[in-house]
């Protein structure tokens, strides 16, 4: 991972960033040059908090019992 913030509270990480400066060069043969990869960022996007199955399980029958 990437610290790109670190303070007594915590840190903010950036796995996209640490895998880019990873990937940047790779000797992929002796007889290949340098090759880069980009990693796609929309993978990396965190739109919501992580559930665990059973609370997505648990909060969708509530739902469906009206509670």
């Amino acid at each position: 991972m990437a610290v790109v913030l670190e303070n007594e509270q915590g840190a903010l990480i950036d796995h996209a960033l640490a895998l880019k400066r990873v990937y940047c060069h790779v000797n992929t043969d002796a007889h290949i040059k340098h090759q880069s990869y980009v990693m796609k960022t929309d993978l990396f996007e965190i739109n919501e908090p992580f559930k665990m199955d059973s609370q997505v399980l648990a909060e969708k029958t509530a739902e469906e019992r009206g509670i």
